[in-house]
């Protein structure tokens, strides 16, 4: 049988496929994928609201094996994915034209029917924003954080915030007030000035929880979309959010 020259073919460690789902999930359920000879599976991806980003490369080493002829364009379901990831072990065969998927994975096959790439819009990166501060820190610092904000915030707000050397998650109650305070002896790295922008949990979180590194560079400005990034061996990450405003 003659190959599809829009055809992809290869294998990847189910683990590496879960956790850039997961990635991808923190913002949106369907999305675009340009899946390239040279650079790898690459998604740019918004959700509904029109509030937050991602943009994600799953490099070609993340793969066992990986075999394309011609670049080309597809659109996925990630609920959809998720069946066929979710009980995975070891590796996952993967098989896709620009109308199907097909996966094979502990002796159990799946096919789902893909989407029409025109019925999703695929937003471009934003120009930078006028970030004032880059910071560096542990994943596990800013999750803590954000779950003591979780259990205080009223109104699904946190803030967060750099003053005078110091990086600031806070979150206000209707009658307790929570904020964790990180210096730069407990940061990686600070670099910038004084800035402050509040953003919605239940944005935020979601795309804290995926991030699969130790650590991950923040960069903030005054009512400005923050800007989140990781990367490991297999894929790098970037989330942008919106900030919300007085009178939001």
């Amino acid at each position: 049988m003659r190959r599809k020259k829009e055809m992809f073919e290869g294998q990847i460690e189910s683990r590496i496929l879960k956790n850039w789902l997961k990635a991808i999930k923190a913002v949106t359920n369907e999305f675009r994928m340009e899946i390239q000879n040279e650079n790898g599976w690459l998604i740019t991806a918004i959700n509904d609201a029109y509030t937050a980003l991602v943009d994600i490369s799953l490099g070609k080493d993340a793969f066992n094996r990986y075999e394309v002829k011609e670049d080309f364009e597809v659109a996925l379901d990630s609920d959809l994915l998720e069946h066929i990831v979710k009980d995975a072990r070891g590796n996952i065969e993967l098989e896709i034209t620009k109308e199907k998927l097909i996966a094979n994975t502990n002796n159990t096959r799946f096919e789902i029917r893909l989407l029409s790439p025109e019925t999703i819009r695929k937003p471009s990166v934003p120009s930078e924003s006028d970030f004032k501060a880059k910071i560096y820190l542990y994943t596990e610092d800013l999750r803590r954080g954000l779950q003591a904000a979780e259990r205080v915030s009223q109104w699904d707000e946190v803030v967060l915030a750099v003053k005078d050397n110091h990086f600031f998650v806070k979150s206000v109650g209707e009658s307790e007030v929570m904020e964790m305070m990180l210096s730069s002896d407990d940061l990686i790295k600070l670099e910038g000035e004084n800035c402050r922008s509040m953003f919605s949990l239940n944005y935020l979180m979601p795309m804290i929880k995926a991030v699969n590194t130790k650590s991950l560079k923040i960069e903030l400005g005054t009512d400005e979309p923050v800007k989140i990034a990781w990367e490991d061996e297999n894929m790098s990450v970037m989330y942008l959010l919106a900030p919300r405003v007085s009178g939001d």
